[in-house]
């Protein structure tokens, strides 16, 4: 029997603090790995943390989704003044969950970690075939600051976040040490990885493509007409931010950029931001200090966001910092073209420039408002058949490269 049939019989158990109802890239992509292993024939799990979005509940021990099986382990929250110790509470709270799992399955276990403390944990429980699957590293979120962070919330970044970080970057350098595979989506993570741990055998990770759903993301023509219609966008020029309101997405630049267009293509043009986070209320500020709130749409987070990229005309990609971006790849397979910032490793630390060719399948601009809201408007004066080739050509471009299914016969050929 072949590598390709053997899969069959692999029990492929993807860890993680969260899943749904958390909304995220990490969440997501348990989602749709769990599918492609069971398109394969394998058996998923997805194994996470019992955290509800109400902080007083505790999601069931045991779930399902889409005939998916969801595993959770209890994770005791801390109060306010042990929040420093919140990634260690993480390791030893899953280490037993894991430790349970693990007397239930056989040994043909493959253990795929999104998050650090888990990778770890997996090990402390003995498993033997554990692959951490990078989806940031701490100290490059670490770096990145904001000027519109109010004094308030830095001093309380100081405070508790910073030395949780401090925590969290040492144990995610154990983990990286301690996984049998650390695999990255990108060359941009192979960089980080090697400034991370220095010269040493641990610096050179497994680059492996990411997936996207082609069936799922797609441009959808009716969809368009519904929710501009619902929204009431419908004649506009839409310039799409999808994915967590923090700071380091950059969505203040766009909000800042879009002020510096003439008035004749802010008349014709929107900007809808579908998310939420913890920095929304700085943004919806932002937007009436800067007299936009007739031009910016804020719709909140959505739990079907592949029906709702077909609203937009564009992608905005203004992250600082980004491991790889599954927005994306979804915008991309959703036939958007891209408007983003190009990478410098400094200030800019994304995989961008390894998905967008300039004027090709998107737009790439320096790190400026200026510079942003100059392509901005470059890409309103666009014919529509200069669109239509763009978003065609970012179509075409995911449905040979990226895959799901791809993704989980590489990690399985890996450990056999």
């Amino acid at each position: 029997m072949d590598k390709e049939n053997n899969i069959n019989e692999t029990t492929f158990v993807f860890s993680g603090e969260y899943y749904k109802p958390y909304i995220g890239g990490v969440e997501n992509s348990f989602f749709y790995m769990s599918k492609a292993v069971q398109k394969k024939g394998g058996k998923p799990i997805i194994f996470v943390s019992d955290k509800d979005l109400n902080k007083k509940k505790r999601l069931p021990q045991i779930d399902c989704d889409n005939a998916i099986l969801v595993r959770r382990f209890r994770n005791i929250n801390l109060p306010w003044v042990l929040f420093l110790f919140k990634p260690l509470m993480l390791v030893f709270c899953s280490y037993f969950g894991l430790r349970g799992l693990k007397r239930e399955l056989d040994d043909n276990v493959i253990i795929i970690a999104r998050n650090h403390c888990l990778a770890l944990a997996a090990r402390m429980a003995n498993f033997k075939q554990v692959c951490y699957l990078i989806p940031s590293f701490i100290k490059g979120l670490d770096d990145q600051k904001s000027l519109d962070t109010p004094f308030k919330t830095k001093l309380k970044m100081l405070i508790l976040q910073n030395s949780t970080m401090l925590l969290g970057h040492f144990l995610q350098k154990r983990a990286i040490k301690k996984v049998h595979y650390n695999l990255v989506f990108s060359r941009n993570m192979e960089m980080q990885l090697k400034v991370l741990m220095g010269n040493s055998k641990y610096s050179t990770p497994i680059k492996v493509p990411a997936g996207v759903d082609i069936d799922k993301f797609y441009y959808n023509h009716q969809d368009r007409k519904i929710f501009r219609n619902q929204f009431g966008v419908t004649g506009k020029n839409v310039f799409l931010c999808l994915g967590r309101i923090v700071e380091t997405k950059g969505y203040s630049d766009v909000l800042k950029a879009f002020s510096l267009l003439p008035s004749s293509i802010k008349e014709k043009s929107k900007i809808v931001i579908i998310g939420n986070g913890v920095n929304l209320s700085i943004l919806k500020k932002l937007s009436s200090k800067l007299e936009l709130d007739n031009y910016v749409l804020f719709t909140g987070a959505s739990y079907e966001p592949q029906r709702l990229y077909c609203i937009g005309d564009c992608f905005m990609m203004t992250s600082r910092y980004e491991a790889f971006g599954q927005t994306i790849l979804e915008a991309m397979a959703s036939e958007l073209p891209v408007i983003a910032y190009r990478p410098d490793g400094v200030k800019i630390q994304t995989a961008i420039a390894e998905l967008i060719v300039n004027e090709k399948n998107g737009f790439i601009c320096e790190f400026s408002i200026e510079k942003l809201s100059e392509t901005m408007q470059k890409f309103i004066e666009l014919p529509e058949s200069r669109r239509y080739l763009i978003g065609k050509n970012n179509r075409n471009q995911i449905k040979t490269k990226y895959s799901w299914e791809k993704l989980m016969q590489i990690i399985y050929q890996l450990f056999n």
